[in-house]
């Protein structure tokens, strides 16, 4: 990830032109312009201890303005080395031990990957541009060292990214688990697809073994969740039920835990990777109306902020109920989102990122989650 970082920052300190547009930025690295939007925060947030800003004009593109030369000098030298999947694999590897050890000493770190205190530094640094992107932050504390602080939900999430590409047989391993079999959770996965009678694709079912395992190792280290509203999805018989499946599975390995909210996770997590989501996902009238009164919110602080009524445009607020929600409990649990007609709307409205924003922060409002453009889809 912080090789693509390092190229828009210096793509951005190279180009001749005034102005670099995010599809710029796009073609040249060979990505989306959702992932540049990504990118940028990351460089935005490097730049503050760097000397260098990256600086956004609305309709125009970026910039990038040098505030210190020496500290600018030194970073492009530096991550010239470390920009590499080399340099990557550091800061992942360096960002889950603190996660699975809930704190770690730099002289320990230091011992691990054979760097200097000077060294170390600067990789910590990264480590927590890296963090920020996930809403989280690295913290230094007497006798513990370094340990990460951050929404519970947003942790999970980081942890989740840096195991994505591990394969099953190392997740237990990498996670440092102890107190629960894996065999056991392999088995409670199969039984559940067969009492629903959900034939599962391998990708689906390895994505919720993770997050599991994820879950399994957070309440070890006495972490909990706590979720806002859930638009009555936790009235619905299916979600109590595979609640109560969850409960019984983790009741055994933690029976003094209220778990109240590591059940409704889980279970939120289920319906977005494993098949029959159709149990769990069908929108009724009552919820409809949520969601309706959710989006208008939005449209309104748009008008007062923008002086723009999207109001009107009867298939943008029907598309957009709909999106949300069919995509709100992704949004409770930070998973990624796609909207399909989000290319053909910039077409009519070329500023909607921004109104997006707004949009986003209505939803952050009941979701309790902050919510990222990115996040929400839009």
């Amino acid at each position: 990830m912080y090789t693509k970082t390092f190229q828009v920052v210096q793509y951005l300190a190279d180009t001749l032109e005034s102005y670099v547009t995010s599809g710029q930025l796009g073609a040249h690295l060979g990505v989306s312009s959702r992932m540049i939007l990504r990118y940028i925060k990351e460089a935005e947030a490097l730049g503050k201890e760097n000397g260098f800003e990256i600086r956004s004009y609305k309709g125009r593109g970026y910039q990038i303005k040098i505030t210190d030369q020496a500290r600018c000098r030194t970073f492009f030298k530096e991550m010239g080395s470390h920009a590499g999947s080399q340099g990557d694999e550091l800061i992942r590897e360096m960002v889950r031990r603190i996660l699975i050890s809930d704190g770690c000493k730099m002289e320990e770190l230091e011992e691990l990957f054979h760097y200097s205190r000077s060294s170390m530094s600067r990789i910590t640094t990264l480590s927590n541009s890296y963090l920020e992107n996930f809403g989280l932050e690295l913290f230094s504390k007497a006798y513990t060292g370094l340990y990460i602080s951050g929404n519970e939900i947003s942790i999970r999430d980081c942890m989740y990214h840096l195991l994505e590409k591990a394969g099953d047989e190392t997740i237990w391993d990498s996670l440092d688990i102890r107190e629960v079999p894996e065999k056991d959770i392999r088995k409670w996965i199969g039984r559940c697809l067969k009492k629903y009678g959900i034939s599962a694709k391998e990708k689906e079912e390895q994505q919720f073994f993770k997050y599991l395992a994820i879950t399994i190792k957070r309440i070890s280290l006495g972490k909990e969740i706590y979720f806002g509203y859930l638009a009555h999805l936790d009235g619905k018989e299916p979600f109590k039920e595979q609640m109560k499946t969850t409960r019984f599975l983790l009741k055994k390995y933690f029976p003094k835990n209220r778990l109240e909210g590591e059940c409704m996770y889980l279970t939120l997590i289920w319906m977005q990777t494993l098949g029959g989501n159709c149990r769990f996902n069908q929108i009724d009238e009552h919820n409809l109306m949520f969601f309706h009164g959710l989006v208008m919110k939005g449209m309104k602080k748009i008008r007062n902020n923008y002086g723009v009524d999207l109001s009107g445009d009867e298939a943008l607020v029907n598309g957009l109920i709909l999106h949300v929600a069919s995509s709100y409990g992704k949004y409770l649990v930070h998973m990624e989102t796609e909207n399909p007609f989000y290319e053909e709307l910039q077409k009519i409205y070329p500023t909607a990122y921004y109104y997006a924003i707004e949009l986003a922060e209505c939803i952050t409002e009941y979701t309790k989650q902050n919510l990222s453009v990115g996040e929400l889809g839009f």
